[in-house]
């Protein structure tokens, strides 16, 4: 059961997202989140003073994240009208309802926060009146990713992941698989399942950048691992990581390589480019209008993503034990030999499913959640 939007998008939770253009709207974004039931922050940061393709990038994401079909409604606020307009705009043309708030406009902080309760509380009526409906699988976008990686990531949980990546696909679903550093020592095994060898070409390219950037930094990715828990874990290798991370996408063809935040063309598996930093790698899944994420987890990294559900999975047995709090989906009795990879599949389709239809994951109660865009460019 979901919520369908205008955009023929569906959404798996229906918020009313209260975007800050830029940070200096983000106290009074996120007072507005604490006084309004049912609103949610969407805080990405910076936003003012960036130029060129830094902030084209910025600006498509933080427009991505309000157009994603968990959003019912936007609030956008900014320093002043120009750029509140501009992201507002850009939301608008999904078809749901937007409107916009200024520092300058609407009386400072306290205009703002006045004016947002009462716009807030009358967007929020509106959209909550919305039903679920049934949905079908086909009309689903699932974000896979990994995280706090170790040796029983590669066995037991990116594997089982993979495997549900695999059933979504053919059932006509969508995934987004992303995190290229990941994909190193691992790409030609993505390339020969690459839709086309365009499609092959700008994997190999896209690995490549992301050598290249840490070679500027005086880091050979070729030589090690530059992640320390993933080592205590027994990945002492960018290679080790790599064959096992790439598993949480399954086996099926790669249609196509989005770009930070943009949205599939079509149904099937697609790579994205975007860092591989588990709250920047959210953002740019969510912006690219994932309404749910299986995050697969050795040693456990717990963050959230404040508009979609993002549902842990491990096979760590000790993980699950000491942070069970963090942990949605035990898939341990894998790496002890109780159960297979099919059952696992089984597990997390169960927990998905109730996901889908309104049960909250550990990370949403907790409200362990944390938003970033990433920067490719300095500020001005």
């Amino acid at each position: 059961m979901g919520y369908r939007r205008t955009d023929d998008q569906v959404g798996i939770r229906n918020y009313l997202g209260i975007i800050a253009v830029m940070d200096n709207s983000n106290p009074v974004v996120r007072s507005l989140e604490s006084l309004l039931n049912g609103a949610v922050a969407i805080c990405p940061g910076y936003g003012r003073g960036q130029i060129g393709e830094d902030f084209i990038l910025h600006r498509r994401t933080v427009v991505g994240l309000g157009s994603n079909p968990n959003v019912g409604a936007c609030l956008v606020i900014s320093l002043e009208p120009n750029s509140a307009k501009e992201i507002a705009d850009g939301i608008a043309k999904s078809g749901k309802p937007v409107e916009i708030l200024t520092l300058q406009e609407d009386g400072g902080f306290i205009g703002v926060l006045e004016k947002g309760l009462r716009i807030g509380q009358e967007l929020i009526f509106k959209i909550s009146a919305q039903q679920r409906e049934p949905i079908g699988f086909n009309e689903l976008v699932l974000g896979v990713e990994c995280g706090g990686s170790d040796a029983t990531s590669g066995i037991s949980s990116n594997p089982a992941v993979g495997l549900v990546s695999d059933w979504l696909v053919d059932n006509e679903g969508t995934v987004i698989m992303s995190e290229p550093t990941e994909w190193i020592g691992a790409e030609h095994i993505l390339m020969r399942r690459a839709r086309s060898e365009e499609v092959a070409q700008e994997i190999k390219k896209c690995t490549e950048k992301y050598i290249n950037i840490a070679k500027t930094q005086g880091l050979d990715f070729l030589k090690n691992n530059p992640t320390m828990d993933n080592i205590k874990g027994g990945l002492s290798t960018i290679e080790d990581k790599a064959l096992g991370a790439i598993r949480k996408g399954g086996t099926r063809i790669i249609e196509g390589l989005l770009s930070y935040g943009e949205s599939p063309k079509g149904n099937g598996l697609f790579l994205m480019d975007a860092p591989a930093a588990a709250v920047e790698n959210l953002t740019a899944i969510a912006a690219g209008g994932a309404s749910l994420i299986l995050f697969s987890t050795g040693r456990s990294n717990p963050i959230g993503f404040p508009i979609v559900p993002i549902i842990k999975v491990s096979g760590n047995r000790n993980t699950v034990k000491f942070m069970k709090s963090d942990i949605d989906v035990d898939v341990s009795e894998v790496m002890v030999g109780s159960s297979d990879l099919e059952w696992a599949r089984n597990q997390i389709l169960a927990i998905l499913n109730s996901v889908i239809n309104g049960q909250m994951t550990k990370n949403e109660i907790l409200k362990n959640v944390e938003m970033s865009v990433s920067r490719i460019g300095e500020s001005i």
